[in-house]
């Protein structure tokens, strides 16, 4: 099997969200890209993705941590499996419009090797749920986990939604009410760009230079933010990876945060700012903490 150009990379502990995720990548206009799908309930729907007609690694994070927040875990998994030359970072419940990977293709085949794209997302809402489902508070972890195992949730492992997810609802649904323009990057130019408007949810970068620097520091993990900007500021201070916007080329993410708890937490989002900061402040000394270091020292 001959290797991909683009890895495209999705962390998931979320059931359904898969008719969204590959309603867009089988239409896609560039087909040289596989899907590197980490996902904590692979156990619960390892055949799911067997009929695509694309490159498919469906795998659970190493030593699944569910359902503790592990991010950076989950990432950090999806690299040491991607083949690509590039990596595209993009979360669940995303839907790619048919030219989306082909302007990443494109960006990476005529630009200077340390540069690195930024892309916009934009929240829709969501369409009918299925009766099945059980909505979530964003504090009811525990019994989402539960849920899962006790195997409430087996009719939604493909979809939450009445009918699939389709080309159509993409046209035709609103913004979301309060995340609809949560990315800074919709109204700002084309052209470069600071890292910290990084956002692992339609950004694309050569694959050596996250490998280079052991992707990204699950010290981070087990908390909320910041693992995103230090993965990029990493990039451009140890790598020199210049970061350029292309505004237009927006993803589409159906919104299941409204619905949906948030993964366990065991720190304040305040720990991580401080990690990063004093990290950046010092010039990022040392290795971070990463599977990707192992075998590597």
């Amino acid at each position: 099997m001959s290797l991909p150009f683009l890895s495209v990379v999705v962390p998931t502990m979320r059931v359904g969200g898969l008719d969204v995720l590959t309603h867009g990548l089988r239409g896609q206009v560039f087909r040289d890209f596989e899907l590197v799908l980490v996902d904590a309930l692979r156990d619960l729907r390892g055949h799911a993705l067997d009929e695509e007609e694309y490159q498919v690694t469906h795998v659970a994070p190493v030593d699944n941590p569910f359902p503790l927040n592990a991010f950076c875990r989950y990432a950090n998994t999806g690299l040491l499996h991607a083949r690509g030359e590039i990596v595209v970072f993009v979360t669940d419940y995303t839907y790619l419009p048919p030219d989306c990977l082909q302007r990443h293709a494109q960006f990476h085949a005529s630009h200077d090797f340390v540069e690195a794209l930024m892309c916009p997302h934009q929240y829709l809402g969501l369409p009918p749920l299925r009766s099945s489902f059980p909505t979530y508070k964003q504090s009811e972890v525990e019994r989402y986990a539960l849920d899962v195992e006790a195997g409430k949730l087996d009719d939604c492992m493909w979809t939450i939604f009445q009918k699939e997810f389709s080309r159509a609802d993409a046209d035709s649904l609103p913004l979301d009410a309060i995340y609809g323009w949560a990315d800074p990057k919709m109204k700002m130019g084309s052209g470069p760009i600071d890292p910290t408007f990084f956002h692992a949810k339609n950004e694309s970068v050569r694959r050596e230079h996250v490998n280079a620097i052991d992707g990204w520091d699950e010290q981070l993990d087990h908390a909320h933010c910041y693992q995103d900007s230090d993965l990029a500021d990493r990039l451009s201070t140890l790598r020199g990876v210049r970061w350029i916007l292309d505004q237009t080329n927006v993803a589409y993410i159906v919104n299941p945060r409204t619905v949906f708890c948030f993964p366990k937490r065991e720190r304040n989002e305040s720990d991580n700012e401080r990690i990063w900061h004093e990290r950046k402040a010092a010039g990022y000394p040392g290795r971070v903490d990463s599977i990707l270091r192992e075998g590597s020292d």
